[in-house]
């Protein structure tokens, strides 16, 4: 992965009364965590659900948030800006990538969660695997920290590693699955309609690599400015204790 400084900036900005992500509400009835309208309640004022956690950004040498995040984190802090959003990708939406991490990891390698769904293309038998991590995205960039928000709760855990455009799959992964955007009238406090705004859409990414035989570029190196990760993603109760051992991202036995 590229090199980049882990900086301890977890609470650089508070801001009281901020939600997780801010609404307008996209929580639909089968996403993991609490009732985002309860937030408050449940973690007091100004308290975020994952503050306190050991989820750290990842950023580069310079302690410069990328592009797509520097108004978020000029007004949330880092930390915040990461896991809530808002992001700016143009509208060209977003996909990221949970990796396998040593020692953050909710069950035992190379089942660190329930749910790998993708290989890179970077692997002659990517076609025929879905084991590398879990891949999900949007073309949508309003999406992004309801997303976070329902991974988190999952214990989807590892390094979160994401990117601008969703577009950008074709080529890097051989599927990924896709999050719509929620209309507020499927959601409370107008009804409960929405479901599950990760399933029954038909529009995740199913392309494979094959289709898309052009050299691997992933721009997670070569976008330069429009990535970024997060290292220990997931609800620490989720994570087994000692962190499932086992092998690191990239395969390799330790970090990647």
């Amino acid at each position: 992965m590229r090199a980049m400084a882990l900086l301890h900036v977890g609470a650089v900005i508070t801001v009281s009364g901020l939600q997780s992500p801010e609404g307008p509400n996209q929580q639909c009835r089968d996403d993991a965590g609490p009732p985002w309208a309860d937030d408050e309640q449940n973690f007091g004022t100004g308290r975020q659900y994952y503050m306190g956690s050991p989820a750290e950004p990842i950023l580069p040498s310079s302690g410069e948030c990328p592009a797509p995040l520097t108004t978020a984190c000029a007004s949330k802090g880092a930390k915040a800006a990461h896991l809530d959003g808002p992001i700016e990708c143009g509208d060209t939406g977003w996909f990221c990538r949970i990796m396998p991490q040593q020692g953050w990891m909710a069950g035992t390698w190379p089942s660190e969660y329930g749910d790998k769904n993708f290989a890179h293309c970077n692997t002659s038998d990517a076609d025929e695997r879905d084991d590398d991590g879990h891949c999900h995205g949007s073309s949508a960039d309003s999406t992004y920290g309801w997303w976070i928000r329902d991974h988190w709760h999952r214990g989807y855990a590892g390094t979160l590693h994401c990117c601008c455009n969703w577009q950008a799959t074709q080529g890097v992964v051989n599927r990924c699955d896709y999050r719509r955007t929620v209309d507020p009238s499927e959601v409370l406090p107008e009804s409960t309609s929405c479901r599950d705004a990760n399933e029954d859409h038909g529009l995740s990414y199913e392309d494979g690599c094959a289709a898309h035989s052009s050299e691997f570029v992933d721009p997670l190196m070569s976008a330069s400015g429009q990535c970024w990760s997060v290292r220990s993603f997931a609800d620490p109760g989720a994570v087994s204790e000692g962190g499932g051992g086992g092998q690191g991202e990239d395969g390799e036995d330790g970090e990647g």
